[in-house]
């Protein structure tokens, strides 16, 4: 074996033995990362190694199909056996079709044993009769499921069943694609929460909790008040208070209630709605299902704001003030895939501002004004130039830019070489884009202190502050609970073009970037904003890409103008 060949046998096994081991330790990705781009700068230089390309692509497709079933085993161990499995009701997870995704194993007892639910050979779950399932298609295509909400399924076994939606979902956990959780309580299972869990969640006296308790275990009011060591007169004198606190009109009523907010409190993979929680949903035609957050003044100017990719910015909890002092409507809209909003494959700017225009005719809002940020500038723009009778003003904060304004050569190393392997292995691009996102969800601060070596001052000194580590890092995990699948794909669409005509966009807008962004190129920004018929461009020194952390509430107020 030649000197060179056996530099390229060395370093093919360097690199192979690395993307295993990055399968333990995904903190590993931007070692793996340089190490690609080497085999890959060797085999441009040789000009006729693909065999090579080849097999670390397969190594890197194999590696990621190990760090999933390794992931999904934890999950399986940890959340999914000791809670959901344990739990003393049917539990089935279906997604916005009725598409069966998993169920408990009293779920499999009901299946075996044909009580009230089937499942039929498209996998879709169906209850005991056609009536009863209509009632379930109608609850699910609600614009607003309530957690507590049920449905009695058999009056004489005195059956209910639950729906209630998906909230969180870890990423490629086994409910990856569950939108709701369907709980199925029959007649041979006391389903009875804890006196102090009723207490809490309905801030119901001592007293009150008991006799609800008793409720929940006896179904009878008079054997309720025996538990509970009160006569009935004085039953009935609590039940007045409690139906009250509970907004409840009926014994029914209450136990369901009382039983749904217990059970989805556990946060097994569903979480109770807060009513003073700003996250909202609707159905889209297609029966999709699209989700967006609401912040500052309901009857303000509305403002519909599109994240960057893995939506962790902008953060909008401290800026709630100022948006309700300034009387704004502030809509962050969730795109398809991320958080609870239905993915969709081969996402596209397009068809997501139809789903948007869909979101403001639902709405009753005729216009609005737009900001994107980072890639929410492609959406935005997209939106723009489709619905332009609908867009009072467009804003792009350190947009995104269509790929032929982009000098690759301008971009943060980790950035230059994931372009570079998306365009020659799109399967380690998966890989090393899979590891990224275990980084960021099992350590933040390493993740985020590994980026701010590739980035400017600014951007390097808000990415090693503790804060907005904690910060980037809790968004991005709620936006990503449905897998990385959608990240990957939305780094593809960047690499396309937007099928958008610039010139032909006819709202004012308003663009502002910083002149040390390394993840965008700010060098083709001009270029870009040229093509607008009417723009205000603002290059802003010694800021760069994360200028949305320091400049949010100036750049919103200069767009509401």
């Amino acid at each position: 074996m030649s000197a060179d060949n056996t530099q390229k046998f060395i370093g093919t096994q360097e690199a192979i033995g690395q993307i295993y081991q990055a399968t333990l330790e995904p903190e590993l990705w931007l070692g793996v990362l340089e190490q690609l781009d080497c085999q890959l700068t060797m085999a441009h230089e040789r000009d006729s190694d693909n065999e090579n390309i080849a097999l670390l692509s397969e190594h890197c497709r194999r590696a990621k199909e190990i760090t999933r079933e390794l992931h999904s085993h934890q999950e399986q161990t940890t959340t999914w056996k000791h809670i959901v499995d344990h739990l003393p009701m049917a539990v089935f997870f279906v997604d916005h079709n009725l598409q069966a995704i998993t169920n408990n194993a009293r779920g499999d007892v009901l299946l075996q044993q044909g009580q009230y639910v089937s499942v039929n050979q498209q996998q879709q779950l169906r209850l005991s009769t056609p009536a009863l399932s209509k009632q379930l298609v109608d609850m699910l295509s609600s614009d607003s499921v309530d957690p507590t909400q049920g449905m009695q399924l058999d009056a004489d076994a005195n059956v209910l069943l639950m729906a209630v939606p998906v909230q969180k979902v870890e990423i490629d956990a086994p409910l990856m694609g569950a939108s709701m959780a369907l709980l199925i309580f029959t007649a041979d299972e006391k389903i009875t929460p804890e006196l102090d869990v009723i207490r809490s969640l309905h801030q119901l006296t001592h007293a009150e909790a008991k006799l609800t308790h008793g409720l929940c275990l006896t179904h009878s009011l008079a054997e309720a008040a025996k538990l509970s060591g009160v006569s009935q007169n004085t039953a009935r004198s609590y039940l007045k208070s409690i139906y009250s606190k509970t907004s409840s009109n009926s014994q029914l009523e209450l136990v369901r209630k009382v039983v749904g907010a217990s059970f989805a409190s556990m946060g097994f993979a569903c979480g109770v709605k807060d009513n003073s929680d700003p996250y909202k949903s609707l159905q889209l035609p297609d029966r999709r299902r699209l989700t967006w957050y609401e912040y500052g003044d309901v009857t303000g100017k509305p403002v519909v704001v599109f994240e960057n990719v893995g939506g962790s910015l902008p953060q909008h909890q401290q800026h709630i003030d100022y948006y309700s002092e300034n009387n704004l409507r502030v809509l962050v809209v969730i795109r398809p895939g991320y958080g609870s909003s239905t993915f969709k494959q081969n996402i596209d700017c397009g068809s997501f501002a139809d789903d948007v225009v869909f979101l403001l005719d639902h709405l009753r809002i005729a216009q609005c004004h737009v900001i994107g940020y980072s890639v929410g500038g492609a959406y935005a723009t997209v939106l723009a130039g489709r619905y332009p009778n609908r867009v009072t003003r467009l804003g792009l904060l350190c947009s995104a830019l269509p790929w032929r304004f982009v000098q690759p050569k301008n971009l943060a190393m980790h950035q230059r070489l994931l372009v570079n392997l998306l365009n020659v292995a799109p399967d380690a691009f998966r890989f090393i884009m899979s590891l990224m996102m275990r980084s960021t969800f099992r350590d933040p601060t390493s993740f985020y202190r590994k980026l701010a070596t590739q980035v400017y001052k600014r951007d390097a000194e808000l990415l090693s502050d503790v804060k907005w580590q904690q910060q980037l890092g809790g968004q991005l995990k709620h936006r990503l609970m449905g897998g990385v699948k959608v990240y990957v794909q939305e780094y593809l669409l960047l690499s396309k073009d937007w099928s958008q005509d610039l010139g032909e966009i006819t709202p004012p807008t308003l663009i502002w970037h910083g002149d040390e962004d390394r993840l965008v190129d700010y060098t083709g920004i001009e270029e870009f904003s040229s093509q607008f018929s009417d723009h205000s461009l603002q290059i802003h020194s010694g800021h760069g890409h994360f200028m949305v952390c320091d400049k949010w509430v100036e750049f919103v107020s200069e767009c509401v103008k």
